[in-house]
């Protein structure tokens, strides 16, 4: 017996599978996303995208404002002591290789690496690397 989510309902691309009488299960390359964040973009794009922490100008501001607010409700979220402990990547790939080329000065010759045999390639190969070089 499946336990209803209370969370699936604010995800209309699952409802859209569920209809087709399909799972999603490759979170991990791209996640499906809520009907809040779909909206927080359109508003984004509607009303003047511009990057973070690079602009002048007024819809710059705002993103910014945007981006350091949304950083500062994770850190409250994940109890972290620090908002400026939380950092935005790309994906889980691009965190792995910051991550392992972030700590390649902590390694000498002759440390070892220790990883699972069933590790995905994108945490497999940063640490390849690292200890080929």
């Amino acid at each position: 017996m499946m336990i209803p989510s209370p969370w699936r309902a604010d995800f209309p691309a699952i409802a859209a599978l569920q209809r087709q009488d399909q799972t999603y299960l490759d979170n991990a390359a791209t996640t499906q996303k809520p009907q809040a964040l779909l909206d927080a973009l359109t508003h984004y794009y509607a009303n003047g995208a511009a990057n973070v922490h690079r602009a002048q100008h007024l819809p710059g501001a705002h993103a910014t404002q945007a981006f350091e607010d949304s950083r500062l409700k994770v850190a409250q979220w994940l109890n972290a002591g620090d908002s400026g402990q939380i950092i935005f990547t790309h994906g889980a790939t691009s965190a792995l290789n910051l991550l392992a080329y972030g700590l390649e000065h902590l390694f000498q010759p002759g440390d070892e690496i220790v990883i699972s045999a069933l590790e995905h390639h994108a945490n497999l190969l940063p640490w390849q690397q690292l200890a080929q070089r």
